[in-house]
């Protein structure tokens, strides 16, 4: 099996178990806090675990040896899991995961803003997109199909995430999975502090340690493993398929329709990123 070929699956396999994440979060019978308390401490708990006793790893040492820039990305990626979670409650789930699916873009801003990196002209092109389809599904939402409040949650949520990516890119000589892990305990401890009560009833406990203990930290984690493996056009492709996968289980579970305004707004955000890729793609094969 070839390098790109195994990138490939195991980042569609993070893809095809991280889509459940919305449908688990709204069928799980509890409020908002006491879930992110229960999928923080479950994630965290379990990639730390993992971290030191599957890969041989001193995973607390490690966690203090990430710096200021892993402690940087677990506060920004914690406080981006609220926004994720509060978008969830108050919006369309297609809205959260279409918004969600500009993170590359935005990531593309940070980088021109902060890292002073040169965009080109067709990265551009997938900016405009974006930025467009998200005007499109807030118009929308504002028009009575979702939460214009939760909309912009989403894309606070689609904001943390670019920084986290950005954050793990300029850091590439250290791991920061012991981050993500610090990430969840932090979002379980501030959820902790707020919450009311954090009892979550006996039928929806299957549902919450699916979500914590399998969907979130193997998702996160395939999803971070395979972009080694290859390039960013096709990893951004491939995480595509959630923002397509994630609203057609809600749609099919719950019969939550995305609404005219997502559909189109969704198909402008998802056909410009896929054309830009894909366009990349092809330069890349014929160069």
């Amino acid at each position: 099996m070839s390098l790109a070929t195994k990138g490939f699956l195991i980042t569609l396999a993070g893809v095809l178990v991280i889509s459940p994440d919305v449908l688990l979060v709204r069928l799980i019978d509890a409020d908002t806090l006491t879930k992110l308390f229960w999928r923080g401490l479950l994630s965290g708990l379990v990639i730390l675990g993992v971290w030191g006793m599957f890969l041989q790893r001193r995973p607390m040492r490690d966690v203090v040896r990430v710096g200021r820039s892993g402690w940087a990305l677990a506060a920004i990626f914690a406080l981006g899991t609220f926004c994720f979670l509060y978008a969830v409650e108050k919006t369309q789930a297609a809205n959260v995961l279409l918004i969600s699916a500009t993170s590359p873009v935005i990531a593309a801003l940070i980088s021109i803003v902060v890292l002073k990196e040169h965009v080109d002209r067709l990265t551009w092109v997938g900016i405009g997109g974006a930025l467009l389809g998200i005007f499109v599904i807030a118009a929308g939402s504002a028009g009575g199909e979702g939460s214009l409040l939760g909309d912009m949650a989403a894309f606070g949520g689609a904001v943390s995430l670019a920084l986290t990516f950005s954050i793990a890119r300029a850091q590439k000589n250290i791991s920061m999975v012991p981050a993500m892990g610090l990430s969840g305990l932090l979002t379980a401890l501030a959820a902790g502090l707020l919450a009311p009560s954090l009892v979550v009833p006996i039928h929806s406990w299957v549902l919450m340690l699916a979500l914590g203990a399998v969907v979130v930290p193997l998702g996160f984690g395939l999803l971070t493993t395979g972009p080694q493996y290859i390039g960013a056009a096709e990893v951004s492709l491939i995480l595509l398929l959630e923002a397509l996968l994630g609203p057609v289980l809600v749609w099919w579970v719950i019969g939550e329709f995305p609404g005219q305004a997502a559909l189109w707004g969704g198909s402008i955000i998802l056909s410009a990123l896929a054309g830009v890729n894909l366009i990349r793609l092809r330069g890349a094969a014929s160069g």
